[in-house]
């Protein structure tokens, strides 16, 4: 059902395309490789769970382009063209130490002829450099800006506090992040 909704996009009026050198999508700031090259902060790395065969796997890539696609009817569809690092030749493209961290090569890059993902399948990562080899990048996954992941039961409890010491006429309760991962 949801394939059938994309692939209708392509049949569609075209009205225009639009450019962008940032974002903020998905809960994440994300760059250019043009812009980020001026900059402090690394914005540019994606990542996108797909499936090969029954095998989960997450592709690594750096974007280049943010495109807007603007349809007559008014719909409109944000595009990330991205040049793809070789997750599919494990030791030479990717490895994955004995802790579960992800290496990618800097130099084995994936030949595909679809370089575009839909930002809203993206999520954002850092590259960050081996230490050993220059070639190599450590992937570092992050979460979205103002998202946290706190237990249900945990927050119900933190709720409870708040509430009944509001209710007793005491201060606002703070509670600092050590409180919270307690």
């Amino acid at each position: 059902p949801g394939g059938e909704r994309l692939a209708n996009f392509g049949f569609r009026s075209l009205k225009g395309v639009r450019c962008f050198s940032g974002i903020v999508g998905n809960g994440f700031r994300f760059h250019t490789r043009d812009i980020e090259m001026k900059r402090v902060h690394q914005n540019s790395g994606v990542m996108v769970k797909g499936i090969v065969g029954d095998t989960e796997k997450n592709y690594n890539e750096i974007l280049t382009d943010i495109l807007e696609i603007q349809y007559l009817d008014g719909k409109r569809v944000m595009l990330f063209q991205c040049d793809w690092w070789d997750v599919h030749r494990i030791g030479r493209g990717v490895k994955v130490d004995k802790h579960g961290y992800v290496s990618v090569n800097s130099l084995c890059s994936l030949r595909t002829k679809e370089p575009f993902v839909l930002m809203s399948q993206a999520k954002q990562v850092f590259y960050v450099s081996d230490g050993l080899d220059p070639n190599w990048l450590g992937v570092v996954e992050t979460h979205p800006r103002h998202h946290y992941n706190v237990a249900e039961g945990k927050l119900l409890k933190m709720v409870r506090m708040h509430y009944n010491s509001v209710n007793q006429g005491s201060s606002k309760m703070l509670l600092s992040h050590k409180q919270i991962y307690k």
